[in-house]
């Protein structure tokens, strides 16, 4: 079970970090690079970054990783979950066409943030802060 969330956990910070990168600024980068920095360079380097690849080399480490760097991989996960969740509609409505990865839904959301919903609007705004 531990493993299952664990795995469930990195597929989403992959998907949905850009996401948050994108409409956040570049502030929620610096945060993980802070956070997990590390850890990037013991069991990342030499992986260039973007389209969730660091993601991807944290999660082969997963039980090797800080404390720290566990701790913000958990908050963030639980971050793209309110995000997605108050955001679900909006996907559906704005960007069903949109193939996941590589922060294209980000984009999309992006491109139609005048029409989302306020709740999806709201919860965007609140992740940037």
């Amino acid at each position: 079970m531990k493993t299952r969330r664990a795995v469930l956990t990195f597929i989403m910070i992959a998907t949905v970090t850009p996401f948050l990168t994108l409409l956040g600024g570049i502030g929620a980068s610096e945060q993980q690079t802070k956070s997990c920095e590390g850890d990037i360079n013991e069991f990342c380097q030499g992986v260039p970054p973007g389209a969730g690849r660091i993601a991807q080399c944290l999660q082969q480490d997963e039980k090797q990783l800080s404390p720290g760097c566990k701790l913000h991989i958990k908050e963030l996960a639980e971050q793209v979950k309110e995000v997605h969740q108050a955001c679900a509609d909006d996907i559906m409505t704005y960007c069903a066409d949109v193939k996941p990865r590589g922060g294209r839904i980000a984009n999309c959301l992006a491109a139609n943030l005048d029409y989302v919903s306020p709740e999806c609007k709201s919860k965007i705004s609140e992740q940037r802060n």
